[in-house]
C-alpha cells in the first residue's frame, strides 16, 4: 500500500461507510488507532507511526469489514481484493479492557 496516501480522504471514506475508529496520540509514543468504538466494542488496535495510520486502517477495514463501502472501493483503486495481513489475537479480551487485535 502507498506510503503517501491520503489521510482526510481515507478518513471521509470510513466515515461515510459508518465505520467507527478512534486515534489518540502522546507526542512520544506512536498514535494509537482503534477500529470499533466504546459501546459496540473494538475489533482491532494498533500503534503506528504517522504515516502507516492509512494503511493500517485500509488493511483492518478490508479485513473486518469486507463488504463497506470503503473495502469495496479499495478494491476498486487496486484492480483486485486488497492483500490483507493477519491480524492475530495479542491479549484475551477481558472485562475493561480493550480487544488488543495486532498485525502479524
Amino acid at each position: 500500500m502507498n506510503g503517501s496516501l491520503d489521510l482526510s480522504n481515507e478518513l471521509q471514506k470510513i466515515y461515510d461507510s459508518e465505520i467507527n475508529v478512534r486515534i489518540s496520540w502522546l507526542w512520544d509514543c506512536g498514535i494509537d488507532v482503534w477500529l470499533g468504538d466504546e459501546v459496540n466494542g473494538y475489533v482491532a488496535e494498533e500503534t503506528v507511526a504517522a504515516s502507516e495510520i492509512a494503511s493500517w486502517l485500509q488493511e483492518a477495514i478490508a479485513h473486518f469489514y469486507p463488504t463497506s463501502t470503503s473495502a469495496i472501493s479499495l478494491s476498486r483503486r487496486c484492480g483486485s481484493a486488497p492483500l490483507v495481513s493477519d491480524f492475530s489475537l495479542r491479549g484475551s479480551p477481558r472485562a475493561g479492557k480493550l480487544p488488543s487485535l495486532r498485525r502479524a
